[in-house]
């Protein structure tokens, strides 16, 4: 698609058409005014396509209680621009309002973002969505799934939070996104409830593919408390499961997503921010963590990081689209 950034970019060379055809006429040197113009043409193309057939950008972002806790919005704003994606998942969205506010402060630079979001929150009130730029990608379809029960028969507002599913194109491929927000805590109960979770989604997948889907991702907040240490083989778990499902967790080379303070105030890092993609639809090289877990490259903190009480405890993961 063509965006209004693309259109500025040849209408910026028009000027030095200008000047070139003017020196032509100047000097009587028509021939190399040619060859000049040519060369300037083809440098806009190069220029246009650049920035039309660039990797599709995708991410996710818990953004804490949004809506209800105390968000910096300028703060938001910049670190959400700084991500350039075209499609952003975000959990624990708790008022509308506040995500059209984000997206209209984002929709810059060319940029138009649009909100999808859920109508079931689960029993915590937590809606899930996505921010999109409409100038790169087209919601086809939304699809929800209360509880992630595959049937769509889950409970709406009692249980568990539900699964959305965006259905999104860009003019050359559907992409299917399933964004969640799976059962807290770091007890081998917990890890139970995730496990079942995480079999529905796969359930919802499989169904999705035996519908022709080729590109899906399930993405989110997986809350998988022992990942990087395999505690209550939560690793195993997840990374086996998706390569029976012939899907990978492209999130696996990350060392955090998310800081929680212990008892002893020390800030500690962890992964609970995931992407499960069909194989080799993602540029592994191209998965990065922002945020203040960038900034303290996962390495412990004393004191709060930055924009921990101000935004969120979780940091902002994206990656492109081969």
């Amino acid at each position: 698609m063509r965006t209004l950034a693309s259109v500025l970019k040849i209408a910026l060379l028009a000027p030095a058409y200008g000047l070139v055809l003017a020196l032509a006429w100047l000097f009587r040197r028509p021939g190399r005014a040619v060859m000049i113009l040519g060369a300037l043409g083809l440098t806009a193309v190069v220029w246009q396509l650049s920035g039309c057939h660039r990797p599709l950008r995708v991410g996710t972002f818990n953004i804490r209680q949004f809506g209800e806790a105390k968000t910096d919005m300028e703060k938001l704003t910049s670190l959400v621009v700084s991500l350039d994606t075209d499609i952003l998942a975000v959990q624990e969205v708790q008022s509308e309002t506040k995500l059209r506010e984000l997206a209209g402060r984002v929709s810059r630079g060319g940029r138009a973002y649009r909100v999808a979001l859920s109508r079931c929150g689960g029993k915590s009130a937590m809606q899930l969505g996505y921010l999109y730029d409409e100038a790169r990608v087209k919601l086809l379809s939304t699809r929800e799934y209360p509880e992630l029960d595959p049937t769509g028969g889950g409970q709406c507002d009692s249980g568990e939070r539900p699964g959305l599913l965006g259905v999104f194109s860009d003019g050359s491929r559907t992409l299917h996104v399933l964004t969640m927000h799976l059962t807290r805590g770091g007890e081998r109960g917990d890890f139970a409830k995730r496990k079942a979770q995480w079999g529905r989604a796969h359930a919802i997948a499989r169904q999705l593919r035996a519908e022709g889907a080729t590109s899906v991702v399930l993405v989110g907040d997986a809350n998988s408390a022992g990942y990087l240490t395999d505690d209550n083989g939560e690793r195993s778990f997840l990374d086996g499961a998706a390569r029976e499902a012939g899907m990978s967790v492209v999130t696996s080379s990350l060392r955090c997503s998310e800081y929680w303070r212990e008892k002893e105030g020390q800030y500690s890092p962890s992964l609970l921010d995931h992407a499960v993609a069909s194989a080799g639809l993602v540029e592994v090289e191209s998965v990065r963590v922002h945020g203040f877990c960038a900034a303290l490259r996962c390495a412990s903190s004393p004191t709060p990081p930055d924009d921990f009480d101000s935004i969120s405890d979780h940091c902002p993961v994206t990656f492109d689209l081969r």
